[in-house]
């Protein structure tokens, strides 16, 4: 009788260690498993970054560029931004974008129309639940090229788009104590935009501007084998936002002008969907709203082809932190051209039309000697 209680008892105490174990291996394997994803989705969050540096700074970079002439212009972005996704990731990266724009003038408006090429980078932390004491790190980035335009309308409407594509590729480390979990993955990535927009002007260089965009990315699929020899498949991430906001501007002085800005972000897509060895992930969302207020600078001095704009936003919500972005635009201008300063409109250059080139002067009748 002794020794059956002791088996008893011994039973019940293996089984309730082995409830245990099971409970710290699932819970721990489930965290591992997220750190798949977690790292993953830092491409996305990397992306949509580029989309403000090459896009947003980009076309209001373009937007002193004088008319009929081709344009460079350089834009250059860094951000030290949280995400809030049930767990979280820290992410400090920057983005470069470089192309050439012109300018179009119709009779109802104007069109600026710009091509570039794009590469950005990121370092990440990332924490998971349920185990937040794991921080993993790990770097991506991604380079690609795109097309851009802008145009306005004589009743102060406006309509923008853009196109990007190119390649992204992530390095994800494991709680800093091996090699890597996977390396280089890589995926091609696809992302376009629309807006539209009204500034109404309320005196000499004062504007105040409404808008509304929409902001598409997708990121295609990809797999690899962890050092476990587990099978992980990525299935395409597809980024929807709608951007809404409010713009002022205002001169400061003959060369410079000023702008602050507020606005709504609300992602309603962005989903991680990955299996290991057919099994489903855990998945982190980045669905949620973003409060966004910013200024801006912009110095377009008279004398010189060049102008010069400096921007920082600052965010809060599902996306927190700072972006800073400085651009510079060279207008290859005709001999005599001037540039727009700060709060006017780049002036127009006529171009001779094909009849103007054909034309014969008159000879000019000798004289006698």
């Amino acid at each position: 009788m002794f020794f059956g209680a002791m088996k008893s008892n011994f039973r019940r105490t293996l089984k309730s260690l082995l409830y245990v174990l099971s409970f710290i291996f699932l819970t721990t394997n489930a965290a591992f498993a997220v750190d798949y994803t977690m790292g993953y989705i830092t491409g996305m969050t990397t992306l949509k970054f580029g989309a403000d540096t090459a896009v947003e700074n980009g076309l209001h970079n373009i937007s002193s560029v004088v008319s009929g002439e081709r344009s460079l212009f350089v834009g250059m972005g860094g951000d030290s931004v949280r995400y809030d996704i049930g767990s979280h990731i820290n992410v400090w990266g920057y983005a470069v974008v470089a192309g050439t724009a012109h300018r179009q003038t119709f009779e109802h408006g104007e069109l600026v129309l710009g091509d570039f090429l794009e590469y950005g980078m990121a370092a990440f932390e990332s924490f998971e639940n349920p185990i937040p004491t794991l921080k993993d790190r790990g770097y991506t980035n991604y380079v690609g090229a795109g097309t851009m335009g802008h145009f306005k309308a004589s009743n102060n409407m406006s309509a923008e788009a853009s196109v990007r594509f190119g390649k992204v590729k992530t390095h994800y480390n494991i709680n800093d104590s091996t090699p890597s979990y996977y390396d280089n993955t890589s995926s091609l990535y696809l992302a376009t935009h629309l807006g539209i927009g009204y500034q109404l002007k309320l005196g000499e260089g004062f504007t105040i501007g409404a808008f509304a965009k929409q902001f598409w990315t997708m990121q295609v699929g990809d797999s690899i084998d962890n050092e476990s020899g587990d099978r992980i498949e990525f299935q395409n991430i597809v980024s929807a936002i709608t951007r809404v906001g409010l713009q002022a501007s205002f001169p400061m002085s003959d060369i410079m002008g000023a702008s602050i800005r507020l606005a709504y972000d609300y992602e309603s897509n962005g989903k991680v969907r990955a299996t290991s060895n057919g099994n489903n992930i855990d998945i982190p969302s980045q669905i949620g709203g973003t409060y966004m207020a910013g200024f801006g600078f912009d110095i377009k001095p008279k004398e010189l082809p060049i102008s010069t704009s400096f921007d920082v936003d600052m965010a809060t919500g599902m996306r927190e932190g700072a972006v800073i972005g400085v651009q510079f635009t060279y207008n290859f201008q005709p001999k005599g051209a001037i540039p727009a300063s700060a709060g006017e409109t780049a002036p127009d250059v006529e171009i001779p039309t094909s009849a103007d080139k054909t034309k014969v002067k008159p000879a000019k009748p000798e004289t006698a000697e």
